[in-house]
């Protein structure tokens, strides 16, 4: 009866219970990408989860357990991830940067911007680094992990293709948006599109006074069309700077991670294609 209780209890386990790669992602985004990838030959868990923030991110002694066990970890690097990379570096691992390669962009402040997943054209470059990871890692399901890579970059090009098609269709040019921190750059290099934001690239310290002041007299100077929160960061600044202004808050971005609470944010793809649609929509 044991026996036959055993084979029950196995049959249900899903299939990554079996996979023989354990891997780690620093974030949710980029563990999404993994998994695309990856699929049910690896078993991926994250550290910081779905409407997180991972600059502000204190690790936890699970997470470094997380960690430990990992035969592989990919991080964004470029200084996204704050304390959590140290915990990375001080146990160890085989740490996969999965920005590697794609050059940064600086923000006003001479800062690097880490958040380059919200360029479709390099988010191939994300998807290319993880398959040729994960292959080498599993040589044996290279020819799965390659099949799976070329469907994903495939979708992200047509993505990006056809939301280049409707911007010059409707003729869409000098747009302006607010956000909570300057983290849509890398999305503004691929549309054509200006940001502005009271917080730098990083979320870690709280605008002043007269940084407030800056992003409310840049807003009457530029004519702002539209305004969002994020799905991570605190909204105060920006609910503070819109009864200054008059102006409305459009709805909310997916910035640093996918989303529980926002419809149409629970994939990389789907993340994509959400904030281009409520931006230009």
């Amino acid at each position: 009866m044991l026996k036959y209780l055993l084979i029950f209890y196995f049959l249900l386990l899903p299939m990554s219970a079996y996979a023989e790669l354990k891997v780690v992602a620093s974030f949710s985004i980029l563990k999404d990408m993994v998994s695309a990838i990856g699929g049910d030959k690896i078993s991926v868990v994250g550290i910081v989860g779905p409407d997180a923030d991972a600059h502000t991110y204190s690790p936890t002694a699970q997470d470094s357990v997380k960690i430990n066990k990992a035969d592989l970890v990919f991080i964004n690097a470029m200084g996204f991830e704050g304390s959590i990379e140290k915990l990375i570096g001080s146990q160890n691992k085989n740490v996969v940067v999965a920005s590697d390669g794609i050059t940064p962009l600086k923000s006003i402040q001479g800062e690097i911007d880490p958040h380059a997943w919200h360029d479709p054209r390099n988010g191939l470059i994300y998807y290319k680094n993880i398959f040729q990871a994960l292959s080498r890692a599993l040589p044996k399901e290279r020819k799965f992990f390659e099949e799976r890579y070329i469907t994903q970059t495939r979708k992200i090009t047509l993505l990006y293709e056809s939301n280049k098609r409707f911007l010059k269709k409707n003729k869409i040019d000098s747009f302006v948006v607010l956000t909570s921190h300057d983290a849509f750059e890398y999305f503004g290099q691929a549309y054509e599109v200006k940001f502005i934001a009271p917080h730098s690239v990083s979320t870690e310290s709280e605008p002043s006074a007269k940084d407030v002041a800056n992003i409310i007299s840049e807003i009457k100077q530029k004519r702002v069309q539209k305004i969002f929160l994020e799905n991570m960061a605190d909204p105060r600044n920006l609910e503070m700077i819109t009864k200054d202004t008059g102006l409305k808050i459009s709805g909310s971005l997916c910035a640093d991670a996918l989303s529980l609470k926002i419809d149409g944010c629970k994939t990389y793809y789907e993340l994509l294609q959400s904030n281009f649609n409520k931006i230009f929509n």
